[in-house]
């Protein structure tokens, strides 16, 4: 079993959050990002990261030119604002967000807002 195992690990590409330094995100170097997928290791992805708001973090307003972001809501609560249009952020919810729609992610709860990301280049 042992040999199998060694096998399958030396060909697949494996990752572990565990294993992961935490940074910072650009909009916000406060607001913790672990990167599973960085850009450029798998075609038309940006990245695929972990995002973690303490209580009242916010990653500021912005846009991307030549991405989707997919965010999904781990856990947690808050609100994201797409084109000044305010929808609530909740465990079990999924948002897109289109090329050049500016928005804003904020946690207004009392516990840790845990979003996974997903870019797409367009």
């Amino acid at each position: 079993m042992f040999y199998f195992q060694t096998i399958y690990n030396l060909i697949m590409k494996y990752r572990s959050l565990d294993l992961i330094t935490a940074t910072g995100v650009s909009h916000n170097p406060e607001i913790s990002k672990k990167v599973l997928i960085e850009n450029g290791e798998i075609p038309h992805i940006t990245q695929l990261a972990r995002v973690t708001f303490k209580p009242g973090q916010t990653a500021n307003s912005h846009e991307h030119k030549d991405m989707y972001e997919i965010f999904n809501i781990e856990s947690g609560s808050g609100k994201i604002l797409i084109d000044s249009s305010e929808y609530q952020l909740r465990t079990g919810d999924c948002f897109i967000v289109e090329p050049n729609e500016s928005h804003e992610i904020q946690n207004s709860s009392q516990e840790d807002l845990i979003i996974t990301i997903l870019g797409l280049k367009v």
